[in-house]
């Protein structure tokens, strides 16, 4: 979204436009990015999530994206969610979420998702649409809850991970707050405290 110039994509002949769950639903900047885009005029479109827990919100996290597709003029096609990450964790490192999540994504995830991919692909071939239908969900509820705030006193510290960073500084040019010093191991606080309560 920070590189692609949203202009082009009635000239696509299929979009698809995924996001990982952030507080229960669709980050405010992806939906505000998809209210922006222009008309789609019957194009083909599908949506899906990314998540860790198991009860992150995430079907009407997906359909979310949908909607928002499809109120633009695009006709759904397709729709999933993808468990492809250890848990958030809250309240320990070492929930029975989190530990259950740490082999993530694995050959079943990409399994799941060449079947979304295919599935979408035939029910073009056959001229089927998909219905957005949300569900009644307690985490639906839990999106009027002042989420961020609550997390930053749940979380004190962010930090780098010496042992796993490589060092390539793909984070450091993907971090919208401009965030991240993978030499010292460090996130700014300060600047994705901002940014997330901007995105609220």
């Amino acid at each position: 979204m920070q590189t692609f110039d949203k202009n082009l994509l009635p000239s696509y002949d299929l979009i698809i436009v995924g996001t990982p769950v952030f507080y229960y639903d669709t980050p405010a900047n992806v939906s505000q990015w998809l209210e922006t885009i222009p008309s789609l005029l019957g194009t083909p479109v599908a949506a899906f999530v990314s998540f860790g827990g198991p009860e992150g919100n995430q079907h009407n996290a997906s359909c979310h994206i949908l909607k928002l597709l499809a109120d633009k003029g695009g006709v759904p096609v397709g729709r999933d969610a993808f468990r492809n990450i250890a848990t958030y964790p809250t309240p320990r490192w070492d929930s029975a979420n989190q530990i259950s999540g740490k082999h993530l994504p694995n050959a079943a995830t990409f399994d799941q998702v060449r079947r979304f991919t295919a599935d979408t692909l035939e029910r073009i071939t056959r001229n089927e649409t998909i219905p957005v239908s949300y569900e009644l969900a307690l985490r639906e509820g839990l999106r009027v809850l002042p989420l961020v705030w609550l997390n930053k006193k749940a979380i004190s510290k962010h930090t780098v991970d010496a042992e796993k960073c490589i060092g390539c500084e793909t984070c450091v040019k993907k971090c919208p707050a401009k965030a991240i010093n993978p030499f010292k191991q460090t996130v700014d606080r300060e600047k994705v405290s901002g940014l997330l309560w901007l995105s609220q």
